[in-house]
């Protein structure tokens, strides 16, 4: 574990509020601006960043770069991003992938409990269990399996865990959380900007997120006008760890109102 903080105060001195805990490099940027922009200039956002970014895809520049080499530079940029924002820390576990995603991995959860104990945050980020990404899936479990045990040992529980939107829209989510993107546009630019493997090497997560971003605050409502520039949105999977309800169970109740919003629309105009 390795941990950044670009104040360079001691973290037992630093008060995290909102701690977002992601399977990569640019995953928090992408999901939880609306929170980096509230706690700006602050120290009370962390960022944890799961796996190493070695197998990130390469094309240009990087494209003969070797998996250590993509180590170093996706390290690098989640630092730059944690400085842009002046994030109270960033934290890197430096797993692989296959490890994230290994259900008996203990270590992995061992660490998020030791992070979430140690900054004891009032809102956990993370992806949402309906994620397209296998990694952000499991990412998203740890972290509530990580919860679970820590309510049971030492009686500690977030007041709020949202599962948030990168590989996948949550505009299908009828009771979803939105959160106000719409503040400083040059800051939304410059902290996926500084992410130039990814830029560079085809993915243009700066335009498709800010895009998206754009997009929900415009067809979040159909009959009024809109009322902010920018939304992104989240799950709310509280529920998960407070009362330890089936994961499953849960989704599939999302699911199925999904299901039937469509459905009952059909059956009225038929």
């Amino acid at each position: 574990m390795e941990i950044y903080i670009p104040s360079c105060k001691q973290i037992q001195d630093i008060k995290i509020t909102h701690l977002a805990i992601s399977a990569h490099q640019d995953d928090v940027e992408i999901m939880a601006y609306a929170q980096i922009y509230e706690c700006f200039g602050k120290n009370t956002f962390a960022s944890v960043c799961l796996t190493d970014g070695g197998g990130s895809p390469r094309t240009g520049e990087f494209k003969d770069y070797s998996y250590e080499d993509m180590k170093r530079v996706r390290k690098q940029e989640q630092k730059n991003a944690a400085d842009t924002g002046k994030y109270g820390a960033q934290i890197f576990l430096d797993h692989t992938s296959s490890e994230i995603k290994d259900k008996n991995n203990k270590e992995v959860i061992s660490e998020l409990k030791q992070i979430i104990l140690m900054t004891k945050p009032d809102y956990i980020l993370t992806h949402n269990i309906a994620d397209k990404h296998e990694t952000h899936v499991a990412c998203a479990l740890r972290v509530i399996e990580a919860l679970r045990e820590i309510k049971k040992e030492a009686c500690f529980s977030v007041k709020k865990l949202y599962g948030c939107e990168v590989w996948r829209s949550l505009d299908w989510l009828d009771d979803r959380e939105e959160f106000d993107c719409g503040g400083d546009e040059r800051l939304e630019r410059e902290l996926l900007s500084v992410y130039r493997s990814q830029i560079q090497g085809g993915k243009r997560y700066d335009v498709a997120a800010i895009g998206r971003r754009r997009a929900n605050a415009t067809f979040s409502r159909s009959h009024s006008t809109d009322t902010v520039s920018a939304l992104s949105y989240a799950m709310d999977m509280t529920e998960l760890v407070e009362n330890d309800c089936d994961i499953k169970a849960f989704i599939d109740i999302k699911i199925e109102n999904f299901k039937n919003s469509i459905l009952n629309n059909i059956e009225r105009f038929m």
